[in-house]
């Protein structure tokens, strides 16, 4: 992410964000493959308790991670303090929603269901994280501007958030799913284009570029309309944006941990040439 979340005041807030960012990239990986539906139906009964009493319902390879989990939020909490600390709530609400999510894509994989592509983002641009990023990274802001109006607004999952997340969930499939159509993976947009217009995996991909296009132009003319928010919160999601469009471009560099390698040494230790 570049932008905002480059300047000193918002080192909580890129801590905050890397923090969700490696439990969510965990919780997601549980579901999508590593998982049986059984445990991962536990798990997310555990997770909305936020209580170690709650890890009695866990398999056993389940609970450091839980316990993991319970002491990062605390974490939060007081590294937030208690004029802010009230902002976690909020991004609790922003990750049970996730693992909610989650659950219905485990239960499409198992009953091999191919939905609309329609139906699918009506899902899948929600789990793929857009509002619990958001919200991870509001949440160690240190400008007052943001307040609990700025979580509600986008905890309702707003339009422009929804389209944030359709351009992610798009980028993220082009790339990703020659390398997961298997079975065990849930289908993704490109199956789901694939089927309702009858077409090959190439083309499909081909016009989900085309929507990629679309949303960001999209994102843009939203983003206009906006009234009463700080101007940060549209400029944060336009980071994100920006972070995709490089991580996605050509390559799935979130699983490539080479080409990730690449794209840090470029922006962090590589001179820039005069």
């Amino acid at each position: 992410m570049n932008g905002a979340c480059y300047d000193p005041p918002y080192s909580l807030s890129r801590i905050i964000l890397t923090k969700i960012t490696g439990l969510i990239t965990i919780i997601d990986d549980m579901f999508d493959t590593h998982g049986t539906t059984e445990d991962c139906m536990k798990f997310a009964e555990a997770f909305g308790r936020w209580d170690e009493s709650a890890i009695h319902l866990l398999p056993e390879y389940m609970k450091d991670f839980y316990i993991l989990m319970l002491e990062t939020f605390q974490s939060f909490e007081d590294a937030l303090g208690p004029e802010k600390s009230y902002r976690v709530l909020y991004l609790k609400q922003a990750m049970e929603r996730l693992v909610e999510l989650y659950t219905k894509e485990i239960k499409w994989r198992d009953e091999d269901y191919v939905a609309t592509m329609s139906e699918h983002l009506q899902v899948s641009a929600e789990s793929i994280g857009a509002n619990a990023l958001t919200c991870s990274a509001y949440a160690g802001m240190g400008d007052m501007s943001i307040t609990k109006e700025t979580f509600e607004w986008a905890l309702s999952f707003p339009q422009f958030i929804r389209t944030f997340g359709s351009f992610v969930r798009l980028s993220n499939d082009v790339e990703s799913t020659k390398r997961e159509q298997t079975k065990d993976h849930s289908p993704s947009t490109v199956h789901c284009y694939m089927k309702e217009h009858g077409i090959t995996m190439d083309d499909a991909c081909e016009k989900i570029k085309e929507l990629i296009e679309d949303s960001w132009k999209d994102m843009l003319e939203q983003s206009l309309a906006l009234k009463g928010l700080p101007k940060v919160v549209p400029q944060l999601v336009f980071d994100f944006s920006r972070t995709t469009d490089n991580m996605y471009r050509d390559r799935d560099a979130l699983t490539s941990s080479e080409a990730l390698k690449e794209m840090i040494q470029l922006l962090f230790v590589e001179p820039i040439p005069e």
